[in-house]
């Protein structure tokens, strides 16, 4: 292995180490291409997130048989669709909880209607400038990846957690 590509590997094992702590809380719902949702679905396993809600537009039985093997030892179900639209997708990923969603920019409606922040990932990427740039491949971009996604995870986690502990612990006052 070149030195260059150990080095970008260390960097990645030890960002997933110190993210480990963070993206355990990441209940995500992971949509897009066959190939993209299956990678997807060993990454946010391996962080230690928990996919909720997986789904393709394709027709592919081996891809689900495939994504199944990939998740049946996380410990939570996990609801995986193939050929599916992102009414049933919103619906799933509120019900199962997710905190998080990873896929292309036609997500921004779970983000605008459920409330469940987008990363994006994957084609296309029409809403934002730069998306054709966003390297998801490869020791560097799996690393921009988890930052990405543990960043989402950590700025929910921080825009909310003052109104939750408050309304937490002092039920009784009225604002």
């Amino acid at each position: 292995m070149a030195a260059e590509t150990s080095a970008e590997r260390g960097r990645l094992m030890d960002a997933m180490i110190d993210g480990y702590k963070h993206a355990f809380a990441g209940r995500c719902t992971q949509f897009g291409d066959a190939d993209l949702t299956y990678a997807l679905a060993g990454f946010t396993t391996e962080i230690g997130m928990y996919p909720k809600v997986i789904a393709s537009d394709s027709r592919n039985k081996r891809w689900k048989e495939a994504v199944s093997a990939i998740t049946t030892d996380i410990g939570e179900p996990v609801a995986i669709f193939s050929d599916t639209d992102f009414g049933t997708v919103r619906r799933e990923s509120e019900t199962a909880g997710s905190n998080v969603a990873i896929g292309h920019s036609d997500g921004k409606y779970l983000e605008e209607h459920s409330g469940i922040p987008l990363v994006r990932l994957g084609f296309p990427i029409h809403d934002r400038i730069g998306g054709q740039r966003i390297c998801s491949t490869l020791y560097a971009g799996t690393n921009r990846l988890l930052d990405t996604c543990v960043n989402t995870l950590l700025e929910r986690k921080y825009s909310t957690y003052r109104k939750r502990m408050y309304d937490q612990y002092f039920p009784q006052i009225q604002r």
